[in-house]
This record gives structure tokens, sequence and C-alpha cells, in this order.
């Protein structure tokens, strides 16, 4: 079955994503379980900085596609079987950019992040309108201080989307 798991955390720490993730492929079966987080930027192919992606611990089968982001108080990780994925939160104070309307700025970077070209692309030339063919985006509701979205690039139709506050924590499903 193909999901949307969406997990955040109120920190920052710098590990934190790697643990989120963690936490989160091991219901994606058994070659997702164990693989470790790694980056690949597109333009010059640095394993220092870019997308996340999961490097497999062991050959066979597809790997989830996983995105991270973080504010200077909150980590969220999406992780989903369906395509790429891209995930942005932002504090609600300081949200728009651009004189970009927060809601707008984050469903855009998170647009951007899951066609692989982040913030290469100036977030004020993209103009959103109706979903097109094979692009999801969802508001995600985490905080009362933070707006975030998600969005995937997938053919198939709206899926089942969890969203986990901390491991542990009480999961919501809800369908787009």
């Amino acid at each position: 079955m193909t999901v949307l798991l969406v997990t955040w955390s109120p920190s920052a720490e710098p590990a934190l994503a790697d643990r989120l993730v963690g936490a989160a492929v091991e219901g994606f079966g058994p070659v997702a379980r164990g693989s470790r987080l790694t980056r690949h930027c597109p333009r010059c192919g640095s394993s220092e900085h870019g997308r996340p992606v999961l490097a497999p611990h062991r050959p066979g089968g597809a790997l989830p596609h996983v995105s991270i982001s973080r504010t200077d108080d909150l980590t969220v990780v999406a992780v989903t079987d369906a395509g790429p994925v891209g995930v942005d939160v932002e504090v609600l104070a300081g949200s728009g950019r651009s004189g970009i309307d927060g809601r707008t700025w984050v469903r855009t970077e998170s647009l951007l992040k899951a066609t692989g070209q982040g913030l290469s692309v100036d977030p004020g030339d993209i103009c959103l309108t109706g979903p097109p063919g094979g692009v999801w985006t969802f508001d995600l509701g985490l905080t009362p201080g933070h707006l975030a979205a998600v969005t995937v690039v997938a053919d198939r139709s709206p899926f089942p989307v969890v969203r986990r506050a901390a491991p542990g924590g009480r999961a919501r499903r809800a369908t787009p």
C-alpha cells in the first residue's frame, strides 16, 4: 500500500532528522530497514549537501523517497513510496519571503524540493494554480506556530497521509 508518512519533533538537533527517517522507514520493508541517510546535489554531484536520499544497506528493491525541513525549533520528515517528495516548514511569524505569503511559500518550496530543483529556482517565479496531474500537495497542521506543506510527484491518485508527532506519538490518518 502506498503511503505518505510525515513525522515531526520539536527540536532542530542535527542528528534528529536521521533518527526520524530511520524510524519512519521501518514500515517500508526489509530493503529500507537499516538504510542510511545521505545527500546528493543534482547540480554538482556532492554528497556534502543537497537532496536527502536513502542508501540501501543491502541490494534489492526500491527505497522510499525522503524529504527534510527544519526551523529553529522543529524538524519535519516526509517519507513515501509514491514518488519524489518535498516538505517545508516555516515559523508562522516569519513565513513570508520574497513578497510571497507564508502558505504559498511552504507550498512552493515543498514543490521545488519534490521536483529536485530546490531554491535554484526563485520561488517568486512559480505560480501555483490548480493541481497539475501527478502532483499532490497537502497542507500540514503540525503546530499552531508553524506553517508546513508536503508535495509528492506521483502518477497515482491520492493516498493515505499519516502524520505523527515525534516517535511514539499518536498518529492521525487523513485521506486528502
